[in-house]
């Protein structure tokens, strides 16, 4: 069976030549233009044919409607060109190749006075990049551990437990940041050379390479962080807490608490579980326990060396109950372990290239430090 529909991605608004040439080439391929979307445009199978596409565009923003007044779309039409399809502020009319439709425009200075609402709409594309500049200058400090501010704390967290998905968010903002960027200067220099009498180019050939590579590189890097978000999701493991443990975590057995595992504010599943996830940086077990009315919660982070772990040890006190940073604790001296400090019910410890973080409020039971010392 033959499909009598397709749908391509079209160059982007700015392009006004290569989306008059893009259409052309698929009118001579057997697709004529049906509907444009934002990014998508909706062809229908029709036998080759050589057709002119212009496009127009509206005066209006994308938010007022993009519709060409009913007048001017008439006379355009009794010119010989027929009104096919709009999106955003871009209007799309065709003709036959040979037929006597004259050029929309036989002054250039005078299409360029069309292209102030583009110019409008894109104009916000150097603030925006100035901005993801300073985001990522502030992002690049504070996951480098020069920044400690609470936002800039918050991010190298994130960066610990999910660094696929950070670089994945950010590449994306910057990619968005860069197509603005490039559509400003695009629109800005096509306007400039209409202004000073250079008609615009139907059928442009120019390949603009630095902007493809440079694009190139940025999709195939967004590309390499979804791949490793997407390894981080599916390889993350969500299990109940089992009987025997499976991991360097504690449970309330090593603290002499017994009793049947229960549920408090939450079901018995959601207080009793493990979740184990792996980043580029490290490994982490996230557990949960519930034994009568004790609660014990801990996170175990499992680092390549036990450098890495010592640099990122103020980062993981932003998890803590009642602190801020590591002042706020009192540094407790134990065998077996390398570092242990312990708050109000938060209590950090370090061992080898682990770094431990438990939240343990019952004061009546002794404190997790001594029990993974005494377990070393």
């Amino acid at each position: 069976m033959k499909m009598n529909r397709t749908y391509r991605f079209h160059p982007a608004d700015y392009a006004i030549g290569e989306t008059e040439k893009f259409y052309e080439d698929m009118a001579a391929k057997g697709w004529q233009l049906v509907k444009r979307g934002l990014y998508l445009s909706r062809f229908e199978k029709a036998e080759p044919e050589k057709r002119r596409y212009r496009v127009e565009l509206s005066t209006t923003s994308a938010f007022d409607g993009t519709e060409l007044p009913e007048e001017q779309i008439a006379l355009y039409e009794e010119c010989g060109w027929q009104f096919v399809t709009g999106a955003s502020v871009i209007n799309v009319f065709t003709a036959a190749e040979g037929s006597d439709a004259p050029e929309i425009y036989q002054d250039s200075t005078q299409q360029a006075d069309t292209m102030k609402q583009l110019r409008r709409i894109y104009r916000g594309g150097w603030v925006i990049a100035l901005i993801m500049v300073v985001l990522d200058v502030l992002a690049v400090l504070g996951i480098a551990g020069l920044l400690d501010w609470k936002l800039a704390m918050d991010i190298r967290k994130a960066w610990i437990i999910g660094t696929g998905l950070v670089l994945l968010v950010m590449l994306l903002y910057n990619q968005s940041a860069f197509r603005l960027l490039y559509a400003e200067y695009r629109i800005a220099r096509l306007y400039r050379q209409m202004k000073k009498g250079q008609p615009l180019d139907h059928s442009p050939n120019k390949k603009h390479w630095p902007h493809r590579i440079a694009s190139s590189l940025m999709w195939a890097a967004i590309g390499v962080a979804g791949v490793i978000s997407l390894y981080q999701l599916v390889s993350s493991e969500h299990y109940l807490l089992p009987t025997e443990k499976e991991g360097p975590y504690l449970v309330l057995a090593d603290f002499g608490v017994e009793g049947e595992r229960k549920g408090m504010f939450r079901s018995v599943e959601e207080c009793n579980r493990v979740e184990v996830s792996q980043s580029l940086i490290c490994k982490v077990w996230d557990v949960r326990e519930c034994v009568e009315d004790v609660m014990l919660y801990q996170d175990i982070y499992e680092f390549k060396d036990r450098e890495t772990a010592y640099r990122y040890l103020e980062t993981i006190v932003t998890d803590s109950t009642f602190a801020d940073s590591l002042d706020d604790y009192q540094l407790v001296e134990l065998e077996g372990l390398d570092l242990a400090y312990a708050g109000r019910v938060d209590y950090i410890a370090v061992k080898e290239n682990y770094i431990y973080f438990f939240t343990l409020a019952d004061k009546k039971i002794i404190s997790p430090l001594e029990v993974l010392a005494s377990k070393s």
